[in-house]
């Protein structure tokens, strides 16, 4: 997974409230291409959807 490029550090132990801008970051996509949070909302809505453990 790539660094989002931003100095601002992000506590990870704390959620994101409701409607909360949140920082660009970079996943792979379910073909294993990189999906970038920011490109993808250039051109559309997101929503996402955070599972706990391993499928």
């Amino acid at each position: 997974m790539a660094d989002a490029p931003h100095s601002e550090a992000v506590d990870t132990q704390r959620p994101f409230a409701i409607g909360a801008v949140v920082p660009d970051f970079s996943l792979p996509d379910s073909d294993g291409s990189s999906a970038q949070l920011s490109q993808l909302l250039s051109s559309q809505r997101i929503v996402l959807l955070f599972y706990r453990g391993h499928w």
